[in-house]
């Protein structure tokens, strides 16, 4: 059984498996309208996106895409809109969703300094149940850890004793899983996705969440390599600096269905006048799925805005023999969530625009605020 917790700021997940899945330090050349359009082509082409389907992206229509399974383990949704609003707008109504939306989501969100300390995130009182399990797990698909974090906590679990935890119990619990949270999120700054370490499923079998981020890679490498040749280099190298594109990091304690989790990300916002992609990573999560990415492309089309979104996530509980029924499950989920969404961002932006002709000399302008991505 899958489950699929409430998307709202959870938010959409852009053309990930169309391979711009995570532009992490490449921008095309926006003033090379051919260029562009060639792009924009084989976008659709690999997303499935035939002639009638883009008549109706054209017309006004939500449009899905069918892109690539890249793997038994992986849940996708892509989805393509016209918007009548210049980019600037759509990212201003991209903004106001996040905005309208996050106060109905149970999750802590912490910016990682470069320079500064780990954020001193941790359990509680109420996640006293969740740890008893932690300190207990030999391994298996109840939790994401690597075979000497297991070893770790098993061992303090050992050093605890008795079923009941104490405020000081909590606190050693908070400060060795705080420890595998910053060692993870050390490992990904200095080596990329190659320092990403596998879950321990037992029985000495690993899930690597390194190995699925790079089939989005390789996808993206498949389709788009024409032209973006350099784009697989730098995708796999440590992430850092790149001219206009900003990179954040940060750390999130949330309900990953009805468990507390605690989840590593990056993101990446390139935005200009000619476009805005926006990508998501989730390298590290606690428990439930394995890895994510989500991406938000932004194009000029047809007198207004292309929105490309797409959602690439992994889990484990959607492969074997139940997989035939429980996939297409996922992501008709990930699929009923992610459209309203789009039509409410679609309509906004729209409004935006009507609003800015309306009166002499206005306009409506944002910047890309923060945002998420459904779950599997």
């Amino acid at each position: 059984m899958i489950r699929h917790p409430s998307l709202l700021a959870t938010f959409v997940r852009g053309l990930a498996l169309l391979g711009l899945t995570f532009l992490a330090a490449v921008s095309y050349a926006t003033d090379d309208a051919q260029r562009r359009s060639a792009l924009m082509e084989e976008m659709f082409r690999h997303s499935g996106v035939d002639p009638q389907a883009q008549a109706r992206i054209r017309a006004g229509d939500v449009v899905e895409g069918v892109p690539t399974d890249l793997s038994e383990s992986n849940l996708y949704a892509v989805m393509f809109a016209r918007i009548e609003a210049p980019i600037s707008d759509v990212v201003a109504s991209l903004k106001q969703e996040v905005n309208t939306t996050a106060g109905r989501t149970r999750h802590d969100v912490v910016k990682i300094s470069e320079d500064g300390p780990f954020p001193p995130v941790g359990f509680n009182e109420a996640d006293s149940a969740e740890v008893r399990r932690l300190l207990r797990f030999k391994g298996g698909q109840r939790f994401n850890l690597s075979a000497e974090e297991i070893a770790r906590l098993r061992a303090l679990g050992k050093a605890i004793g008795g079923s009941y935890l104490s405020r000081s119990d909590l606190e050693r619990v908070s400060l060795a899983y705080r420890q595998i949270l910053e060692n993870r999120y050390r490992e990904y700054r200095r080596l990329g996705i190659d320092g990403i370490d596998g879950y321990a499923r037992g029985r000495g079998k690993e899930t690597s969440p390194a190995y699925e981020l790079r089939l989005v890679q390789t996808e993206f490498e498949r389709g788009f390599g024409r032209y973006l040749p350099k784009v697989y280099e730098k995708l796999t190298r440590a992430p850092g600096k790149s001219g206009r594109i900003t990179h954040s990091f940060e750390v999130s304690k949330k309900m990953i269905g009805d468990r507390p989790g605690f989840v590593l990300l990056h993101r990446v916002i390139d935005e200009g006048d000619e476009h805005a992609y926006l990508a998501h990573r989730e390298y590290f999560v606690g428990h439930s799925y394995n890895s994510l990415v989500t991406a938000i492309l932004l194009l000029p089309y047809e007198g207004g805005t292309l929105m490309g979104i797409s959602t690439d996530a992994f889990t484990d509980r959607v492969t074997g023999f139940a997989s035939v029924l429980a996939k297409p499950i996922g992501r008709s989920k990930m699929k009923a969530a992610v459209m309203p969404i789009v039509l409410r961002v679609k309509a906004r932006a729209e409004e935006m625009t009507a609003a800015a002709r309306r009166t002499p000399g206005g306009t409506v302008t944002a910047h890309v605020a923060e945002w998420e991505s459904p779950q599997p």
